[in-house]
C-alpha cells in the first residue's frame, strides 16, 4: 500500500461532463464538478467510493478534488448507462450525443422534449423494437427544420 490506498484499487470519476477513468496508486482521476443530475440520480443506486482528499493530497490538490465524485468502474458503466436509457443524453447524429441538462432554459425546452419524442416513436428503450437509422434520420430532420 502507498499513500493508504492499494495500488489494484480502480475507481473512475465524472466531472466536467468528461467521464475520467485512471487506474493509478489512488486509483482516480478527478477534475472539478462532477454534475448534480448524476452525482445525486437516486436511480443510480451506486455507492460513491468516499475519500477525504485531504488525507493524500496536497491542499491546493485536495480543494478540487473535494468537488468530485468518484465510482468503482463498473458502477460508472451503469451510472452512464441508465441515463442513456432515460434519454439524458441524446444522440443527434451518428457521431454527436448531447446532454439534455445542457440543453434545458427557456429557449430549449422544446428541442429536448421533441429529440426524446423521436427516439420514442421509434422504439426507443425496446432494442427489439428501435429502429436506428430511421431514429436518426428523423432526429436530423427534425433539426435541420426546426432549428437550421
Amino acid at each position: 500500500m502507498l499513500n493508504n490506498y492499494p495500488a489494484r484499487t480502480q475507481c473512475a470519476a465524472l466531472a466536467d461532463w468528461e467521464f475520467n477513468s485512471h487506474n493509478s496508486v489512488s486509483g482516480e482521476d478527478l477534475r472539478p464538478e462532477c454534475p448534480g443530475e448524476i452525482r445525486y440520480d437516486s436511480s443510480a443506486l451506486r455507492e460513491q467510493v468516499v475519500r477525504d482528499p485531504y488525507d493524500y493530497a496536497r491542499e491546493t490538490e485536495a480543494v478540487w478534488r473535494a468537488r468530485g465524485a468518484v465510482w468503482e468502474i463498473a458502477d460508472v458503466f451503469e451510472i452512464l448507462k441508465g441515463q442513456f436509457w432515460r434519454l439524458h443524453f441524446v444522440p443527434t447524429s451518428e457521431q454527436l450525443v448531447t446532454d439534455v441538462d445542457t440543453l434545458y432554459s427557456p429557449t430549449n425546452d422544446e428541442v429536448v422534449s421533441m429529440l426524446q419524442n423521436i427516439y420514442h416513436e421509434h422504439g426507443w428503450d425496446d432494442l427489439q423494437k428501435y429502429r436506428t437509422r430511421e431514429c436518426l434520420e428523423a432526429v436530423k430532420k427534425a433539426l435541420e427544420e426546426h432549428y437550421p
